[in-house]
């Protein structure tokens, strides 16, 4: 992606419900920086593959607005699993499923991480969060925890059929986001 090429809908929807910066979980390598650079936003990312952080890190080293850490973030505080693949935007703390049976996927195994909460943060300032945790979205929303009310917006990835073994369902989603008053 050319850094003059971003996506005008998405900036469209930050611009339009979100005056303050972006967290934005399952970074990868921060495809969506200069969206975000045209938004004039802070953006705090989150990145758990620590290969993949480094060219994060690399990637937004133009803007100082933007700032990188290197954690696994869900509801829980246990070590858990994650699983790595070759193609680093589908690393996951889900086992892989049947999806991931074409020729160019290759699953490297997995590491023990110990994730951190979204509520252990300070994000004071910061009113926008975009999710792409590989099917792990629900779990970090939940981890704000009673921050969660700080936030105007809320973009994350969800599942019709299940991409990731016992990942929640689109329904899941729907149902968690209506019970703290969100509108889809």
């Amino acid at each position: 992606m050319k850094e003059r090429e971003f996506s005008p809908a998405l900036a469209c929807i930050i611009n339009r419900h979100s005056k303050r910066g972006i967290v934005h979980v399952g970074a990868n390598i921060g495809q969506e920086r200069y969206c975000y650079r045209q938004c004039n936003r802070n953006v705090l990312w989150f990145e758990p593959d620590y290969t993949v952080f480094k060219q994060l890190v690399k990637n937004i080293e133009p803007y100082p607005e933007q700032v990188a850490i290197n954690d696994l973030i869900l509801d829980t505080v246990d070590e858990v699993r994650f699983n790595i693949s070759a193609q680093s935007c589908r690393s996951s703390a889900f086992d892989f499923k049947g999806h991931f049976k074409e020729s160019t996927f290759k699953d490297l195994g997995h590491t023990l991480m110990i994730p951190k909460r979204l509520d252990y943060f300070d994000l004071t300032g910061y009113d926008c969060l975009c999710v792409d945790a590989q099917g792990g979205d629900l779990s970090v929303i939940k981890s704000l925890g009673d921050k969660l009310s700080a936030f105007n917006l809320i973009k994350a990835e969800v599942f019709t059929t299940n991409m990731y073994k016992d990942a929640p369902m689109e329904s899941d989603m729907n149902s968690y986001m209506k019970s703290k008053n969100f509108k889809l």
